[in-house]
């Protein structure tokens, strides 16, 4: 029997995060991306088109052609979760609520010093990795709305750009679901270095992220990463930036 596109991601102890990330959109959305070319796949999920080739060969693939008329082979997603989805309503409803209050609970010490940094910050580098660039581009807007100056980077852009703002900052804020993305990893180091306070957003787990920052706001997630199962981290990250931001 022909694997599907989930069954590929129960081995993402081999890909990076970013890659992992691009193959969980995929299996999300089969309809939409085995439409798509590779360039457009890439800017939907921000990364490069060389990231996507890397991972096609990571599953076993000749390139991406061969990895999209595999993909055609697999049933749509909605089509297949959309029963257990409804089903399931009230339960994950439930579900994210509690997980809200569990995250409450770990931030409420973290909050006090949050806002002690950014009141003290008026120009502020944010910087996110795969899907985690669009929390760091949703805060920055934010942030432009209190007045503050606001830059975002991503894995896309070069070190070089990184290292000629960086030194200008007064406060770096880093997200990563996992706390162990090796970008964000080294350009919170970076700022580390330079004497810039690092605050950072990650899941609610020991990670080196978290470690390394002189503020961590955890976010509960009782979902792993490789389930196919809805997850309130992005939803309640959201949430918590809103009540961070309007005290």
């Amino acid at each position: 029997m022909e694997p599907s596109v989930w069954d590929l991601l129960k081995g993402k102890n081999r890909l990076t995060e970013m890659e992992y990330s691009v193959l969980l959109f995929a299996a999300e959305n089969v309809s939409l991306v085995r439409e798509m070319n590779i360039r457009e796949l890439a800017a939907r999920c921000y990364t490069s088109p060389a990231t996507i080739i890397r991972l096609c060969k990571k599953l076993g693939f000749k390139g991406y052609s061969e990895f999209l008329f595999f993909l055609k082979g697999q049933q749509p997603t909605l089509h297949q979760t959309q029963t257990t989805h409804f089903e399931a309503w009230d339960d994950q409803f439930k579900m994210f609520l509690t997980n809200f209050e569990r995250t409450n609970t770990l931030i409420s010490e973290q909050t006090l010093a949050f806002h002690r940094l950014l009141d003290e910050s008026r120009s502020i580098f944010l910087y996110g990795a795969g899907f985690s660039t669009f929390f760091a581009e949703y805060m920055a807007k934010k942030l432009h709305l209190l007045k503050k100056q606001a830059w975002v980077s991503s894995a896309g852009d070069s070190r070089s750009l990184f290292l000629a703002h960086i030194e200008h900052q007064d406060l770096f804020i880093a997200f990563s679901r996992s706390g162990e993305t090796e970008s964000v990893l080294e350009k919170a180091q970076i700022a580390k270095q330079h004497d810039i306070p690092v605050i950072a957003f990650t899941r609610a787990t020991k990670n080196r992220l978290g470690d390394l920052a002189s503020v961590h706001i955890p976010i509960y997630d009782d979902q792993r990463e490789e389930s196919k199962a809805a997850s309130s981290y992005d939803s309640n990250l959201l949430l918590v930036m809103e009540m961070l931001l309007h005290r």
